[in-house]
């Protein structure tokens, strides 16, 4: 052609070219395994209505003698696609599709991948993730791989085509932002700040509690937040705390029961977000709260969670995993992929609910008493269709040591006999690699 069209116009005339079924890309310093195509197949055959299929990938030097990084791919997140292009390479998609999608869009160089990967996949049937190093990425001068410098134009593309993202899936009250690195991206409210009722069960001696109180009023706007206490202690009760709008008497005989005082709470609020706070939980961001309702008000988001860490900055738990073999979810921390992302599920003790789910799931279960209460909300939210956030850009930390939960109590039992699937299936969101704590291996 006369005029150069850039990556856009130049896959396009690929694309138009192409006669098979599906359609999949290589860059032209790139490379394939030599079973990479053999795997794309076999997965297609295994997926007969996957129309979008992705695979892990390596960074390799330039001269091909050192792997320099090793993406590590979890199952099909679209929140974690919200905060970064994490499919990337390799990337295979339907024809069928492609053409329905419009294709590779002019105006989106440097991130016209990651443009037409949100339109794809929005649109799929299915999406596979192949758990295989089947792509090598060469750094090579020049490449956006090699540093933020290489082109930086690719990274506002990137949140330009998240921002067609966001009013295509009805986000009006909501915008993307960049994030902490380049092509990371965040998400901020455009709109009125949300309204949320904060509940806080009475649960542990001491300070702790009027210590919560103050630094929830100290970081929140007061004219959004409902602040309410639910409480054994009737003097308490009749008297009202410093700082709390509404202090709640815990039903009788939930002496021992942590979840009747959090429903107790949720059911008293009257606002359409519910927080579970813990006593000891000391949130020191200004934006902290804007933060995580921001993420609450993704399409079908029914909890979100932060970071929870200790004062010296350790992650003391912010999420729980699901392996297989029938064991019960252990904690993990979230320094895989730190995004916000899809989790199994996560801990109450900052959980941020949409109450319309929250009730839809029946609330919490009252035959728990103390402990996985937590995580049987989590997975009846999935079941609903419901995603359960983890978010780790948000860090509240916490006064106190939150301890393991227990597989031989009771509560344990009941996780058991109610989710075998769920805790017999490998987590959706880890790759098996990640969770069985071992190397990626190439195929022989």
């Amino acid at each position: 052609r006369s005029r150069n069209g850039g990556i856009a116009r130049a896959t396009e005339d690929g694309i138009a070219k192409a006669a098979g079924e599906f359609v999949t890309f290589l860059d032209h310093d790139d490379a394939y395994l030599p079973y990479t195509l053999a795997a794309v197949v076999e997965a297609i055959g295994n997926h007969p209505e996957g129309d979008v299929l992705y695979s892990d990938e390596i960074v390799i030097s330039a001269d091909g003698s050192t792997i320099i990084d090793v993406a590590l791919k979890p199952g099909f997140s679209p929140h974690l696609l919200l905060a970064t292009n994490y499919i990337c390479h390799l990337l295979v998609v339907r024809r069928e599709l492609l053409a329905a999608a419009g294709s590779m869009r002019e105006g989106y160089d440097g991130s016209q991948d990651y443009d037409l990967i949100l339109r794809t996949t929005e649109a799929a049937r299915e999406v596979v993730h192949i758990p295989e190093v089947l792509y090598l990425w060469n750094e090579v001068p020049g490449s956006v791989i090699t540093g933020t410098a290489a082109k930086p134009y690719a990274y506002e593309a990137g949140r330009r085509a998240l921002a067609d993202a966001y009013a295509r899936q009805g986000m009006t009250d909501l915008a993307p932002t960049h994030g902490a690195l380049p092509g990371w991206y965040g998400c901020t409210l455009t709109g009125a700040m949300p309204s949320c009722s904060i509940v806080i069960p009475d649960i542990l001696p001491g300070e702790l509690l009027s210590w919560t109180v103050a630094a929830v009023r100290e970081t929140t706007a007061s004219s959004h937040v409902e602040l309410i206490v639910v409480t054994h202690d009737e003097e308490k009760a009749a008297g009202g705390l410093q700082g709390v709008d509404r202090t709640v008497l815990a039903p009788s005989g939930s002496e021992h029961g942590i979840p009747q005082l959090l429903n107790a709470g949720a059911h008293a609020g009257s606002h359409p977000s519910i927080l579970f706070l813990a006593p000891g939980m000391m949130p020191l961001e200004e934006h902290w709260l804007d933060t995580l309702l921001a993420y609450l008000g993704q399409p079908s988001c029914g909890a979100v969670a932060p970071r929870i860490a200790s004062y010296d900055g350790k992650p003391a738990a912010d999420r729980y995993v699901t392996p297989g073999g029938g064991v019960l979810p252990r904690m993990l921390s979230a320094s895989h992929w730190p995004l916000p992302r899809e989790a199994s599920a996560v801990l109450w003790w900052c959980m941020a609910v949409r109450k319309s789910a929250f009730l839809a799931a029946g609330s919490f279960d009252e035959a728990y008493m103390l402990e996985w209460f937590d995580v049987d909300l989590a997975f009846r939210l999935r079941e609903q269709g419901q995603a359960v956030l983890a978010v780790p850009t948000v860090t509240i930390p916490t006064l106190c040591d939150i301890p393991p939960p227990l597989s031989s109590t009771g509560d344990g039992t009941r996780l058991q006999q109610l989710h075998p699937a769920a805790l017999d299936s490998p987590d959706p969101y880890l790759h098996p690699a990640v969770v069985a704590e071992q190397p990626f291996i190439f195929r022989n």
